[in-house]
């Protein structure tokens, strides 16, 4: 595992990692979860979930990482940020967002884990992570 502790990722919920049903909890999407694991156990990436959810849906979504042993570093925030900003905005290297200019989509407009993958695999080996 990579000691970077300075890799987060801001996470989206809702049409990036489970399929857009909100109020509900859709179904994963294809790959999400595996790529999930991978950037937290075999990067050492700090994951932040930054998601517009709030209260039960909020705590509906935190219970969906941990049902799949993905380990959430913070929920709205990134730990230790407020030591150098006072920004609410969660810090993070890269944001996984399905409404991210760029972000690649499936037909349904919601994050292609596969192609993304690709694209982070390209990101951690050219950034040295």
């Amino acid at each position: 595992m990579n000691d970077h502790p300075e890799f987060h990722i801001g996470l989206d919920f809702d049409g990036t990692v489970v399929e857009q049903r909100y109020p509900e909890t859709g179904p994963d999407l294809p790959l999400a979860v595996e790529t999930l694991r991978w950037l937290t156990e075999e990067i050492g990436a700090h994951i932040t979930l930054f998601t517009m959810r709030s209260d039960d849906g909020l705590r509906e979504a935190v219970r969906w990482f941990s049902n799949r042993g993905i380990t959430l570093y913070g929920v709205n925030h990134t730990p230790g940020q407020e030591a150098w900003t006072r920004s609410p905005k969660a810090y993070a290297n890269l944001y996984i967002d399905d409404r991210g200019l760029g972000m690649p989509l499936d037909a349904n407009h919601q994050v292609d884990w596969e192609r993304t993958r690709k694209l982070l695999e390209e990101w951690v080996s050219s950034h040295g992570v």
